[in-house]
């Protein structure tokens, strides 16, 4: 893992309450350059005007998070993908200020990031994950399924368990592998991974993976007959 970070670029930009660009080291200049010509401009620059609202959500999703939580997540900028972190830094010289420390990795080939020449979106093929304050770059044939949890997504793989900031839709989106379905509406699986498909007392359809140490999966009737055709059972 040393030598994987050592090849990160690392952007970092100081912005004022208002996301306005008040500091900026030389990575952060060559990534935005032109968009970001001088100190002043507002970060929305670096957007289109059909992204800037979305920008602006998850701006202001991560402003008003609790302290304790990450205030960490993986975007697409300029056609990289970026590592984006956001933390609070407060002046009291000359006069009480607070502005946001933003540092951006790009972290393009740490992911295997691709541009699909169909759609023009950016394609992942490693998902970028903490465990406990250290990163990690899972292949997705580690991960065996992923469950949508309040703004997060949990990932599990054999013997433990990550967090990433997305939705489900956006993890089937930018993340290649025709092997993950979506199984339910806060299911995704690694179909590579199904054992079989048990119902419990109740008449509930439940996937059961090969590795043990995976937890069974719920399945929705109306998407039990797809995935019974997927994994080949009938």
């Amino acid at each position: 893992m040393k030598d994987v970070w050592n090849t990160l670029n690392l952007a970092q930009v100081l912005l004022s309450p208002d996301f306005r660009v008040v500091g900026i080291n030389d990575y952060a200049r060559q990534l935005f350059c032109p968009i970001l010509r001088e100190l002043g401009d507002s970060i929305f620059r670096c957007h289109s005007r059909k992204s800037r609202e979305r920008v602006a959500a998850l701006l202001q999703e991560l402003t008003s998070a609790p302290s304790d939580m990450p205030r960490t997540m993986v975007l697409d900028v300029l056609g990289k993908v970026v590592m984006f972190n956001l933390s609070q830094l407060s002046v009291s010289s000359p006069c009480p200020q607070t502005f946001w420390s933003v540092t951006l990795i790009d972290i393009s080939e740490q992911t295997g990031a691709v541009k699909n020449p169909l759609s023009g979106a950016i394609e992942m093929r490693r998902f970028p994950v903490c465990n406990e304050g250290v990163w990690h770059f899972l292949p997705t044939d580690a991960v065996h399924s992923i469950q949508s949890d309040g703004d997060y997504c949990k990932i599990f793989t054999p013997g433990k368990s990550y967090y990433l900031h997305s939705s489900l839709k956006n993890i089937l989106q930018r993340f290649t592998g025709a092997s993950f379905m979506r199984v339910h509406k806060g299911f995704v699986v690694n179909l590579d991974h199904v054992s079989k498909i048990i119902h419990d007392r109740k008449g509930h359809a439940l996937i059961i993976f090969h590795n043990a140490s995976i937890p069974p999966v719920p399945v929705s009737r109306r998407r039990l007959s797809e995935v019974r055709k997927a994994v080949h059972i009938l």
